[in-house]
């Protein structure tokens, strides 16, 4: 899940300096455009989530096909209800 955040958060930034979009940036990085697109998502998640992860300490079952698979909601309270991290 760390590569997986690294990638995201770097991922966007190319975006978001470049004047590439993600078709052009999934050519340039020989990555599946779908793929990228639901990595990309990541960089939503809320900023204790990212933490957590990066620190290791995420609940035990939560994986990164969890995280990918489903939409990620706008409210961050609704990500950490739906991903098992504690309510603020």
């Amino acid at each position: 899940m760390i590569v997986a955040l690294v990638r995201a958060f770097g991922w966007q930034h190319k975006l978001e300096r470049g004047n590439l979009n993600i078709q052009e940036l999934a050519q340039l990085e020989q990555m599946d455009r779908s793929y990228m697109g639901k990595i990309i998502r990541l960089t939503c998640l809320a900023p204790d989530i990212v933490e957590s992860i990066l620190a290791g300490l995420q609940p035990r079952d939560l994986t990164l096909k969890d995280l990918i698979r489903n939409t990620i909601p706008v409210d961050w309270n609704e990500q950490r209800k739906m991903f098992g991290f504690r309510q603020e």
